[in-house]
């Protein structure tokens, strides 16, 4: 059974994701958009998907609806300094370094998520426990007030 402060604590994560929202709220936000646009259970979408691939789909699906205009304001934005640099050369790069760049980064979000996979089930451990204990508690008080009244 929920107590009220864990209420009220669980609205002020909530708040603070919407107000204040980090990298993990916005992976969140795009697997809870994954699952309900694609019809997928979200904890099958977490364990289908990695955080580039559902990040790519939201990131898809929220410029699908924007005009040509929309879009052009957009590319601007993301690319602000798009004319030519004549400054410095570009260093082209064989297959053999692209890939191994490609390996790296792949290596890099592997260790990402398992990260945040331990991150997770430490915080889903630690409910557990406060959870168990919020029931203990209840319980000794149940109880006390049931030889009280007897």
């Amino acid at each position: 059974m929920l107590t009220y402060q864990t209420i009220l604590n669980l609205r002020k994560l909530a708040l603070k994701s919407r107000l204040n929202p980090d990298i993990d709220d916005y992976v969140e936000k795009c697997y809870r958009h994954y699952s309900k646009t694609y019809a997928t259970p979200l904890d099958q979408a977490k364990s289908n998907l990695t955080v580039p691939e559902v990040m790519l789909v939201y990131m898809q699906d929220e410029l699908e609806n924007l005009e040509k205009d929309e879009l052009e304001l957009f590319k601007e934005k993301l690319y602000p300094n798009s004319g030519p640099i004549l400054s410095m050369p570009v260093a082209e790069k064989n297959e053999d370094e692209l890939a191994l760049e490609d390996n790296a980064w792949v290596a890099q979000q592997e260790a990402l998520l398992r990260d945040k996979e331990e991150k997770d089930k430490k915080n889903q451990d630690d409910i557990v426990k406060k959870t168990h204990e919020a029931i203990e508690s209840l319980t000794k008080n149940l109880n006390a007030t049931m030889k009280k009244n007897s």
